[in-house]
């Protein structure tokens, strides 16, 4: 099971799983996966995707840790805002997971009420069985469904086919995979009038959906 999906389990929907990420430790083989840096693509409305700087606030990420975000600004300021704030806590949650760190400091500015309790689960989990994250997570097919007031409803896509658990003993990603190296995410998120950020409070995922 891809490890974001351990966190959307708690919130389920069909049948449940990530929103975030990482692979339990599930039984199969073992083996390094190559290096490379933290990517992100996007691209105006109806034009390709280009490289852009990551949204939300400098992180540190391991050079083997990739993320992508593939997905096109939607030209309306309120909900390319809305997708900014989305993907930044996105970016948090990975971060903290590659310590792992239940009490990762900006978990609380993205995150609130269940969204933040299935994320501190997964964290805290992840650190029990001392695991970390590998390889390349892929988010698209990233959509607003609803915009109303300081509520919000958006749902995105994630390719966890090369996602896995990474054992901090030995180095080495838990190689699995299964229906669970996909799935759709329904997230719903708030406004935080003080801190002018949409924060998620709330995930339920499709596993094996491919979109």
């Amino acid at each position: 099971m891809p490890a974001g999906a351990t966190l959307a389990a708690a919130l389920v929907v069909a049948m449940s799983l990530p929103v975030f990420a990482g692979c339990a430790a599930d039984s199969g083989s073992q083996e390094i996966l190559p290096t490379g840096s933290v990517t992100s693509a996007h691209g105006p409305a109806g034009g390709p995707a280009s490289a852009r700087p990551p949204a939300g606030p400098p992180l540190s990420f391991p050079p083997d840790v990739h993320l992508t975000f593939d997905y096109a600004d939607t030209g309306d300021e309120a909900k390319d805002a809305l997708l900014h704030d989305w993907e930044a806590g996105q970016r948090v949650f990975n971060a903290a997971e590659t310590l792992p760190d239940p009490r990762f400091r900006l978990l609380p500015r993205y995150q609130a009420r269940r969204a933040l309790a299935a994320a501190v689960g997964t964290l805290q989990t992840k650190r029990q069985r001392r695991q970390t994250i590998v390889g390349t997570r892929r988010f698209y097919q990233v959509g607003v469904r609803e915009l109303t007031g300081a509520l919000a409803t958006v749902v995105w896509c994630v390719d966890d086919s090369q996602f896995f658990a990474r054992d901090v003993a030995t180095g080495k990603a838990v190689v699995h995979h299964g229906p669970g190296d996909y799935y759709r995410v329904h997230g719903t998120l708030q406004h935080d009038q003080k801190s002018n950020i949409w924060v998620l409070i709330d995930v339920a995922s499709e596993v094996g959906v491919r979109c």
